[in-house]
């Protein structure tokens, strides 16, 4: 990229990206937080240190399938986060400059954008297949979406840096930060905008379907059929709300292994 472009700020602009910055910043200091306890616990149980019992269930979690995609995905938000915080280097110079920083806040804005998304939706398959399916798929399976998704992550964000079109590098000042410049709408419109909307619609179909079987509205046994009264499978049952406990303890149990 050239650093001669300069996309100046207008006046008043600075101000608004402040506040982007400054959510940036809180964002990042809690999910650092959250990840650095994370490893931390996970070290504590994996060497035999002691710690208490609720820490040792905060990593018996996050070495679930369950817990190593819900890591993935904060770890994605983090890049998302981190990406926000080089914006202090614009609202510093009144404007977004080209060049090395530039093509980092876009590299890392896209690796979140996707990797949340792609997160998003396993996250949904793995809740429909453990809740509603009752299987559990092999480990494999879970390194093969795991380290899958980082790759995809890693060449979707990176890959644009190195890319460069008849209108100049895809990656470039926007009017407030760096991404996909205006010269190349399509990419932007696919690599951007793209997967944060499927992974959106897609997650509502899911857990909406995860809700309605689960509260009993729609029932997949014997073909999918609609029952507009579930609250009828706890009448006449003396031990209702024990049933009721017990129903929704088993649901947390079903969604960690």
């Amino acid at each position: 990229m050239s650093p001669s472009i300069f996309a100046k700020y207008a006046p008043g602009q600075s101000s608004a990206i402040a506040v982007v910055v400054v959510c940036a910043i809180l964002a990042t200091l809690a999910l650092s937080f959250v990840l650095v306890r994370l490893v931390w616990v996970t070290g504590a149980a994996r060497y035999g240190r002691s710690e208490s019992t609720r820490h040792s269930r905060m990593g018996f979690f996050f070495r679930t399938q369950l817990g190593v995609f819900v890591g993935c995905l904060l770890a994605c938000n983090l890049l998302t986060s981190i990406s926000g915080l080089i914006s202090i280097n614009w609202i510093a110079v009144g404007g977004v400059k080209e060049g090395f920083n530039c093509t980092s806040q876009a590299v890392l804005s896209e690796m979140g954008n996707f990797g949340s998304a792609y997160f998003m939706v396993v996250l949904g398959i793995h809740a429909f297949n453990s809740l509603v399916l009752r299987n559990r798929h092999a480990n494999w399976i879970n390194t093969v979406l795991v380290v899958g998704g980082w790759v995809a992550t890693i060449v979707i964000g990176v890959a644009p840096a190195f890319v460069s079109g008849k209108a100049g590098p895809l990656y470039g000042a926007t009017s407030f930060n760096c991404g996909f410049t205006q010269r190349y709408p399509v990419q932007h419109l696919l690599q951007h905008f793209l997967p944060t909307f499927l992974a959106s619609v897609l997650s509502t179909v899911i857990y909406s379907l995860v809700f309605l079987i689960l509260r009993g509205t729609l029932t997949i046994n014997g073909g999918l059929r609609l029952n507009l009264n579930p609250e009828s499978r706890w009448l006449g049952n003396s031990g209702s709300f024990l049933e009721y406990q017990r129903f929704v303890n088993s649901i947390g149990r079903s969604m960690l292994w």
